[in-house]
């Protein structure tokens, strides 16, 4: 038979002693395993054992909550609470963060402003710490997508993991897909795995829903009520703040808070057509075969300067609307922020619908 786990310890604990050594084990995420009290019982009896140990010490990292406050007075020496991250140093992170991301592909091109981009993030212009002194003395409008991610993210560990993960798809998607959307969806990844275990479950319904919000319509009502049945009964034993995770919802998809007016992003995991953004997120890559919104958007403004010149390997940009699948919608989802105003964007651009009976779009003479 095997040794007890304890007489190890206690043998390890002689050597250490007769070497003039110290070791420090670190117990974390304990927190995160199944919280009913016959774990509680056998961590707190097991440590409580191993407080004999001369060369031996424990670092037990776990969450702030009533229950493991109580198993932290009972078994430990020493308590020190790390607080949560400050708000201002998490929003200016972020800001750096973003301005990062965008900096490492200056060749890329973002198909809606930057002005458009910070005022729905709700970024602070300028400095972030002297807007929160301002905040401070004056009142601002906390409800701003920016706050609802530092109210979630709480702790360096998460954070990181946030950033981390947003960085390596940012390398494979820079350009394919928004950068603030893939930033919330990783918020909510991380610090409410619940909540986007929903939304992977649920996101035709959580689209269904936004499509209808603005119609006020029965049917608009009953989708409202079964997705936030469905929402309620998956979630109800999270712990977080509630009133920022839907604010982050309805950032991703506008509509999930009723009467919402949020605007949604051209590249964002509302949309489904002709690119659904919510599996290039998923998939943190291009498709196999897909063609990437960049080459359409640089296509569109090589055809701008040279009509007739190759966008397309050796196909003009007509030639590519006619003959390469998905080229045609891709161009419509995305000409708007370069034609402007209102109108079928390819008709601005030069392109005319042909007639009924024949097939793709024709090149319209100058």
């Amino acid at each position: 038979m095997g040794r007890e786990p304890i007489e190890i310890l206690s043998d390890l604990d002689g050597i250490l002693g007769s070497t003039k050594k110290h070791l420090m084990i670190y117990l974390e995420d304990l927190d995160r395993n199944p919280e009913d009290d016959a774990f509680w019982s056998d961590i707190m009896g097991l440590l409580d054992r191993l407080r004999g140990l001369e060369h031996i010490s424990f670092i037990l990292a776990i969450g702030h909550t009533p229950k493991t406050f109580d198993v932290l007075l009972r078994i430990a020496e020493h308590l020190e609470v790390v607080p949560n991250l400050a708000r201002t140093r998490v929003t200016a992170a972020i800001k750096t963060f973003r301005e990062l991301c965008q900096n490492e592909f200056p060749e890329d091109v973002d198909p809606v402003s930057s002005k458009w981009r910070e005022e729905r993030l709700g970024m602070p212009e300028g400095s972030v710490a002297e807007y929160y002194k301002l905040a401070e003395l004056i009142y601002l409008d906390p409800a701003r997508p920016v706050e609802a991610m530092s109210t979630l993210i709480t702790t360096p560990r998460a954070f990181k993991a946030v950033l981390r993960r947003t960085w390596q798809a940012w390398a494979s998607l820079h350009g394919e897909i928004d950068l603030d959307d893939m930033l919330v969806a990783n918020v909510l990844r991380v610090n409410t795995p619940e909540g986007f275990a929903f939304i992977n479950e649920h996101v035709g319904h959580i689209r269904r829903l936004c499509a209808e919000h603005k119609a006020s319509s029965k049917e608009e009502k009953e989708t409202r009520e079964k997705i936030k049945s469905l929402w309620k009964i998956q979630t109800e034993s999270a712990k977080w703040d509630g009133a920022a995770v839907d604010m982050l919802m309805d950032f991703l998809f506008p509509g999930w808070i009723d009467h919402s007016r949020r605007a949604e992003a051209l590249q964002g995991v509302l949309r489904s057509d002709p690119t659904d953004y919510w599996i290039r997120l998923n998939a943190e890559k291009l498709l196999e075969g897909e063609i990437g919104d960049q080459r359409v958007i640089k296509a569109m403004q090589l055809w701008k300067k040279e009509p007739t010149g190759r966008v397309h390997g050796e196909m003009t940009f007509a030639e590519a609307l006619l003959d390469v699948h998905s080229f045609a919608p891709k161009n419509r989802a995305v000409c708007r922020r370069f034609v402007g105003g209102a109108g079928d964007p390819f008709a601005r651009f030069g392109f005319v619908r042909p007639h009924p009976e024949t097939k793709g779009l024709a090149a319209a003479t100058r």
